[in-house]
């Protein structure tokens, strides 16, 4: 029988929870895994229709160098088909992880939306 969507991107999750596979690019997922540590995915909620699904997916994680808790989410958009990931649409709140390392002010949305600049 065909794989279930929900059962193939849980495998999918929890194929290699050191190292999640991030992206299409090699550099991209090095320079992530770079950055956060302890990664860990659950699913949080979920949707199929036949051999599409939508996931909203929690990721909670450690800054690699200060050991600062992350925690924020992602949405995955995709299609299966005889069990295999035929395409797959990404989008992570990275805006949010990169706030919780420091790297961007806390109130960074804030700042955007009224206009003001960062620097």
């Amino acid at each position: 029988p065909p794989a279930r969507p929900r059962a193939a991107l849980s495998r999918r999750l929890r194929a290699r929870p050191h190292t999640p596979r991030v992206g299409t690019q090699p550099q991209f997922a090095e320079a992530l895994l770079g950055q956060i540590g302890n990664v860990s995915t659950k699913i949080e909620h979920f949707m199929e229709d036949g051999e599409w699904f939508h996931a909203l997916i929690g990721i909670t994680a450690t800054g690699a160098q200060s050991g600062t808790p992350i925690d924020f989410t992602g949405q995955t958009t995709g299609k299966i088909v005889n069990g295999k990931f035929e395409s797959n649409y990404n989008h992570f709140d990275f805006m949010t992880m990169y706030e919780q390392l420091g790297h961007l002010p806390q109130n960074t949305m804030d700042c955007c939306l009224s206009g003001r600049s960062l620097g």
